[in-house]
């Protein structure tokens, strides 16, 4: 595989990526109106974690999701060029990052 394909394929895994933590961070900054636990930590008896290690630990979470679906998204439009082959990979990466956002901040939100 020549350098100019595997940057082609860098470049669909980052949008992909940074289209799913996007989506970790405005589900995180929605998530209370959802699951209201998380504005009142102190209701439960243990240590509430902080803000930015929900966020962190959840992108975590959601990392392989959105790579893999960047990934895909990439490969799906093969004739549409680069704008739709990125905005698959955009939109795929949303898709697959989701169900792990969700399971990671509702386990992080205090049940």
């Amino acid at each position: 595989m020549g350098r100019s394909k595997l940057v082609k394929n860098l470049r669909y895994l980052v949008i992909g990526w940074a289209a799913g933590a996007g989506t970790v961070i405005l589900m995180y900054w929605i998530w209370p109106a959802i699951f209201p636990g998380i504005s009142r930590p102190e209701h439960y008896d243990t240590v509430d974690p902080g803000m930015w290690f929900i966020v962190g630990l959840t992108l975590l979470l959601a990392t392989p999701g959105a790579l893999i679906g960047g990934f895909i998204g990439s490969r799906l439009p093969r004739e549409g060029g680069q704008t739709e082959q990125s905005l698959a990979a955009a939109l795929l990466g949303i898709v697959f990052a989701i169900p792990f956002a969700c399971y990671g901040l509702w386990v992080l939100s205090g049940y």
